[in-house]
């Protein structure tokens, strides 16, 4: 009895997933960020390091911007929350030839969050004031990237992003107020100790 219930729940379960999939949720959404150099009608301009963008009713596009700042950027973080569904960082495909190194994190309160990272003196140059990038949400279509605006991919109708440039991993430990106030007690009696040697050695 117990392994057909088992079975039963077993079957439940894969029924529930195909009507997921089918219900639109992304098997494998897709980011991809991109630098070539800017010749011309570049697309649109970044004049901070913060900006906003959003995917097409479709669930992709693909996004031309420049970077005019005034400041080359060494790291790019792209957060989006759990509306119209959250995307774990898990189903997400994340690919760039800018930074060596792109990661997407689970956070806090169902954020999703992908961090690029890494320069080097070859390949990854991150992406410096006055050029141009593409963020690219769309599926591909037979192994190649697809550049399409009207493109579909896996992030869901009209999604919102948010960047920051040079910021920190949003996974990078802060330390917590307790261990602040032990640092600063056992800097103040270091420091204490070495008054009172100080004045031992005068007197």
């Amino acid at each position: 009895m117990k392994a057909r219930n088992l079975f039963l729940a077993a079957l439940a379960l894969l029924i529930s997933a195909g009507f997921a999939k089918a219900d639109g949720m992304p098997a494998d959404p897709r980011m991809a960020v991109t630098d070539p150099l800017c010749i011309e009608n570049c697309g649109t301009t970044i004049e901070g390091t913060t900006f906003n963008f959003s995917s097409n009713a479709n669930g992709g596009g693909f996004l031309t911007f420049v970077n005019v700042s005034g400041v080359d950027w060494t790291t790019l973080l792209i957060e989006t929350g759990s509306d119209p569904f959250n995307v774990p960082a898990a189903d997400v495909t994340c690919e760039t030839n800018a930074f060596e190194s792109c990661v997407a994190t689970d956070l806090a309160g169902g954020i999703t969050a992908i961090y690029l990272s890494g320069l080097n003196n070859d390949n990854f140059n991150g992406i410096p004031d006055n050029f141009q990038f593409f963020i690219g949400l769309n599926d591909d279509i037979n192994g190649v990237p697809n550049q399409d605006p009207n493109g579909s991919g896996g992030w869901g109708a009209d999604r919102s992003f948010s960047a920051a440039a040079n910021v920190p991993s949003p996974t990078t430990p802060v330390p917590e107020p307790a261990t602040l106030t032990l640092m600063g007690a056992g800097i103040a009696t270091f420091v204490a100790k070495r008054r009172l040697k100080r004045q031992q050695s005068n007197s």
